[in-house]
């Protein structure tokens, strides 16, 4: 099975409702059992954010709107080719 991964972010209480948190809340009862993680992150009072890992059609099914870019879906690289580079003093 491929795994894929997302952030997910939104207010769960906007002043203008967009049903962000109902759509995150009906996504979530569907695909939850075959998540790989399921991590909260940190938020404000009603902001939540979530990091979670499972089958790429699950994370294909989250909706536009309540998904974003972190350091946990899009890591930064280091050096040529994403590796360390490691110099050797004589």
């Amino acid at each position: 099975m491929k795994l894929a991964r997302a952030t997910i972010s939104f207010d769960r209480k906007p002043r203008f409702p967009k049903g962000e948190a109902d759509a995150f809340d009906k996504w979530l009862c569907k695909w939850r059992s075959q998540l790989t993680r399921f991590s909260e992150g940190g938020g404000g009072s009603s902001f939540e954010t979530y990091d979670v890992e499972g089958p790429v059609e699950a994370i294909n099914a989250i909706p536009k709107d309540i998904r974003a870019t972190s350091e946990w879906t899009d890591p930064r690289t280091k050096g040529r080719g994403g590796r360390r580079k490691i110099r050797f003093s004589k």
